[in-house]
């Protein structure tokens, strides 16, 4: 949503989980994986995948930005020329649940509608919203997913209020609840699940030893497989606990010596932002300015050669005028640069303004 609370089409990534989530799933190909191994088995017969495509709209509400994302995806009924139901995706990164979740569900639901009203001013009937979400908190959900069953009403008198007020259940993917060998769907879609589940569990490292096939599916993935790595390795390295780097680059090495090159890279990156001896150091460096004013350009120098990694994987090696242009970019658009790369197919989408990447 916008300042007037308006749907956005702008999708500010503002933390890891975000990013890893919006990189991932805001692909139609592993959305796709998803929905097809966690939606009911007697819905998905009547939804067309094939035509499953993404919208550029949000509709969270600003102030929640930084645990909440969404995405909204675009499925049509078969059998049916007109009509389409709509997958609403919402990810919790919280350590605790939210019991009016629901709530919070029914507004974004009800935006969606009237979102869509505005291109279809003449319709009598709205269109199905299915919502999901995807919570991977420190504490297994235990709030009821049924909006009803958050009214207050006493017991004997729900049944004469049920007809007078909304209800809903959405659907909810909770990684505490699901067993390692339950997590389903691509080889990206499972490393990214995994990644969540883990991310803030101390025994991350020992898990992460066991995940070689899932580095061998996610880089064999075609096009995007070596994306798709970065981008979850990039998580674990600034999110996960007791994972340490030099660990990550040895068990990466092994898997493939590009992988391995990968996570040095990461690890070098993130050395240079001031992350790692953040996570080393409980963020005791910047004290002083000049302290201060080197960690920011070092982040900067971090995200340019994370951007130019991502580039030069995706589109082959890159010309002088190219790495000119990534290396003396401003932050703000280096971030706005690693957001867009996994979504563009040509450097000139990547370059939209010649000034900028915005």
């Amino acid at each position: 949503m916008d300042a007037n609370g308006q749907p956005s089409k702008t999708k500010e990534v503002t933390t890891p989980h975000n990013n890893l989530f919006v990189s991932v799933f805001g692909q139609a190909e592993q959305a796709r994986e998803f929905f097809q191994s966690y939606l009911p088995r007697e819905i998905l017969p009547l939804l067309d995948m094939s035509r499953l495509k993404r919208k550029p709209e949000t509709f969270i509400d600003p102030v929640l930005k930084d645990r909440q994302v969404d995405l909204l995806y675009e499925l049509p009924l078969k059998g049916e020329k007109e009509s389409k139901a709509y997958a609403y995706m919402l990810f919790e990164h919280q350590s605790t649940y939210d019991a009016l979740q629901g709530l919070r569900l029914l507004g974004y639901m009800a935006r969606i509608w009237e979102w869509w009203l505005k291109d279809h001013p003449n319709a009598k009937r709205l269109p199905i919203i299915l919502p999901i979400v995807l919570y991977h908190g420190q504490q297994p959900w235990k709030a009821s997913l049924e909006f009803f069953d958050h009214i207050d009403i006493e017991a004997e008198h729900r049944e004469k209020f049920r007809a007078f007020l909304p209800n809903f259940r959405f659907l909810l993917t909770d990684l505490t609840h699901i067993p390692d060998e339950g997590i389903l769907g691509s080889p990206a879609c499972k490393l990214t699940l995994h990644a969540f589940k883990w991310a803030k569990n101390p025994d991350l490292e020992n898990k992460f030893r066991t995940w070689h096939r899932l580095f061998e599916g996610v880089i064999a993935t075609p096009v995007q497989g070596w994306l798709f790595l970065e981008v979850v390795l990039r998580y674990l390295a600034e999110e996960g606990e007791g994972l340490k780097p030099e660990t990550m680059v040895e068990i990466l090495s092994k898997v493939d010596k590009k992988a391995g090159e990968i996570a040095m890279t990461i690890k070098e990156q993130l050395i240079k932002e001031g992350i790692l001896i953040g996570k080393a150091e409980g963020f005791a460096i910047g004290e002083q300015k000049g302290k201060t004013e080197g960690k920011a350009e070092g982040k900067a120098e971090g995200k340019a050669v994370s951007l130019l990694t991502i580039v030069h994987l995706k589109f082959g090696p890159l010309s002088d005028e190219v790495k000119e242009r990534i290396e003396s970019a401003p932050e703000a658009d280096l971030d706005i640069g690693l957001q867009r790369v996994l979504f563009v197919s040509t450097l000139d989408e990547l370059f939209l303004d010649k000034r900028k990447f915005s």
